[in-house]
């Protein structure tokens, strides 16, 4: 957990969700992407939106100034973040992250969600790793029954099935030993 909040600017993921809860920054940057006047905006607190951005376009001169000047923000880095872009909506955001930095809530909600993700990543390579096991063992074990004959599809099926690593571990231990596939088969 390296990042602190008031690093973060409008890119990432947690400081966009926060700033576009509320709902006149939200209706000012729909306003800016879709070319209609939006009259009301509601924040649903399921917190079920995705807005996938563009920064790198090169068409410029084809979208509004606005629209522009509002990309070039979301693009800034920490520091060219906090500069005048010459945009009042841009000000608006500006003092919405603002605002998010120094808030001790939003810093603790910051923080606990760093803590999730964490933890999330934590499982993610513990489970990946538990995979990676198992399937090695299956490889393993196939290896070593190959040696005694053509491995009938039952069988395979069987060994492909089995989640227990120790069960695949002492069927390796009756795979060293036996010396046919059917001894193997009656042990298992």
């Amino acid at each position: 957990m390296d990042t602190l909040l008031k690093n973060l600017t409008i890119k990432n993921n947690f400081m966009f969700a926060a700033v576009m809860s509320d709902e006149e920054n939200c209706k000012g940057f729909l306003e800016r992407v879709l070319p209609i006047k939006v009259d009301h905006v509601e924040i649903l607190k399921d917190g079920r939106c995705i807005v996938f951005l563009n920064t790198r376009g090169e068409n410029s001169k084809d979208v509004p100034k606005e629209l522009v000047s509002f990309l070039k923000f979301v693009h800034a880095d920490l520091k060219e973040s906090q500069k005048d872009f010459q945009d009042d909506y841009v000000r608006q955001v500006q003092k919405s992250v603002t605002h998010i930095r120094e808030s001790r809530e939003m810093e603790e909600r910051f923080m606990l969600l760093e803590l999730l993700l964490e933890d999330e990543r934590r499982e993610g390579q513990k489970q990946g790793e538990e995979e990676g096991q198992l399937k090695m063992a299956k490889e393993m074990l196939e290896m070593t029954l190959s040696r005694l004959g053509r491995l009938p599809n039952s069988l395979l099926e069987t060994l492909h099935q089995q989640q227990d690593i120790e069960r695949l571990k002492a069927w390796m231990q009756t795979a060293l030993t036996a010396q046919s596939l059917d001894e193997f088969i009656s042990k298992m």
